[in-house]
């Protein structure tokens, strides 16, 4: 996580906002269907992967939460866009819950 800096951090500022939304969403739902089949593995199997993945995780989640919101910041809301950024919300909060399932050993229902 220490290659993140704050250059990529601005890249919402470049671009087409609906694109990076659009993106920021694919790639919170690959890594959604990553994590939904980390929740499956028996408990021994999760809890060895969070051992050694956990604190990846934890920080590659706060770096998107802060590359998502600069994203969110730079978008004028026209009715595409506030799809887009729903989208995007809805998205983070399901990989967020996901994520505490696996990190907290709660459980998940996977739809």
């Amino acid at each position: 996580m220490d290659s993140y800096s704050p250059q990529f951090l601005t890249k919402a500022s470049t671009g087409s906002s609906k694109f990076d939304l659009f993106l920021k969403t694919h790639e919170l739902k690959e890594v959604g269907s990553v994590l939904e089949k980390v929740i499956l593995m028996p408990k021994g199997q999760r809890s060895a992967w969070v051992e050694e993945n956990g604190e990846l995780i934890r920080e590659a989640v706060e770096v998107f939460v802060r590359d998502s919101n600069l994203t969110l910041e730079e978008v004028t809301m026209d009715t595409e866009t506030m799809e887009l950024s729903k989208e995007l919300v809805v998205s983070l909060r399901d990989t967020m819950n996901i994520v505490q399932g696996i990190l907290f050993d709660q459980p998940h229902m996977v739809s």
